[in-house]
């Protein structure tokens, strides 16, 4: 997150308070598509990743550009050869990702401090022998899981001037205060503290990318590199994947095909155990097509129940209007 925030927050101071609505969009682009990548568990720039040496070329893409400029440079060659799986990312991290970049982008420079300099460092820190872990499971291929992610990382000291808090984390990292606590029964962090310096900082930069009305989720569940609307790092653009109402569709309409095709085969099942048949090859002519028919009567019922019961319980998603 260190590299892309501050990246996002150098253009950010770059862009005046009365930037025209296009400068605007071009800027919340930006910071769309470094937060997506931030999200890529696999775009990592330390060494020992597979991906190393290429995410630390765009890196350095990134780096090399003006903060006027608002252009998000393409990702290199290699990245089409990537099974596209691997860069899938939630939506509710992209969510997050951009409404924290005011905050973290802030906390990055802080503790970068002397260790600031034009290359991207952060190929040169090992990565470690664990992975990002879920219920003492490693998420990533080839590294070993772990129980509870250690705080002190003093690795990261060969580009940070200071090391990371715990209660730093703790305080920004849910949410920087952005909701508050109680809210679905939890703390959503601080931000900082009012009448500071850097609570007008931060508001000054959040009121650059006209949040919090820009920054919302989307209507698409799962995002990818080359989906072209949302996210746009990646050429040719296939378009995006199924949004929320499209996956509720179809799901809904495999629950009722579900429904019919069980009711069918028992309907047919009790039908043939009624004749004392074995099997279903034992059924030969008149009494083949009474079991035909009983099984399409059900499954047409069936599909109608719940087709029916689809319909009173269905729930439109709440969706936020696109850009």
């Amino acid at each position: 997150y260190s590299f892309w925030m501050q990246e996002s927050l150098r253009r950010i101071e770059a862009t005046p308070e009365d930037a025209p609505p296009e400068t605007t969009k071009k800027l919340q682009n930006f910071v769309r598509q470094a937060s997506y990548l931030n999200c890529v568990w696999f775009n990592d720039p330390r060494n020992g990743t597979e991906w190393s040496k290429h995410v630390t070329e765009h890196m350095q893409m990134v780096r090399d550009r003006p903060s006027t400029d608002l252009e998000f440079p393409e990702l290199p060659e290699w990245f089409h050869d990537v099974p596209e799986f691997f860069m899938y990312v939630h939506d509710a991290c992209i969510f997050w990702g951009e409404t924290m970049t005011c905050n973290l982008g802030y906390i990055a420079r802080d503790v970068t401090g002397n260790k600031a300099g034009s290359d991207v460092c952060w190929d040169k820190v090992q990565v470690p022998t664990y992975g990002y872990s879920m219920f003492g499971i490693s998420l990533i291929p080839g590294r070993l899981a772990v129980q509870e992610e250690p705080y002190n990382h003093t690795e990261y000291l060969e580009c940070q001037e200071h090391p990371i808090a715990k209660t730093l984390l703790d305080d920004f990292c849910p949410f920087a205060g952005h909701y508050p606590d109680g809210l679905l029964n939890t703390s959503w962090g601080h931000g900082p503290a009012k009448g500071t310096k850097r609570y007008e900082d931060v508001l000054k930069c959040e009121a650059k990318l006209k949040m919090p009305e820009w920054s919302t989720t989307s209507n698409y569940p799962i995002h990818r590199a080359a989906e072209g609307n949302y996210v746009d790092v990646l050429k040719p653009s296939k378009g995006p994947l199924p949004s929320y109402d499209e996956t509720q569709a179809q799901a809904e309409n495999g629950s009722v095909i579900m429904a019919g095709w069980l009711a069918e085969f028992a309907a047919k099942l009790a039908a043939r155990k009624a004749m004392n048949k074995t099997t279903f090859e034992d059924l030969k002519g008149l009494p083949k097509v009474a079991v035909d028919m009983a099984g399409e009567t059900a499954k047409k019922a069936a599909r109608a129940a719940a087709k029916a019961l689809v319909n009173k319980t269905h729930y439109d998603l709440p969706i936020m209007p696109e850009d």
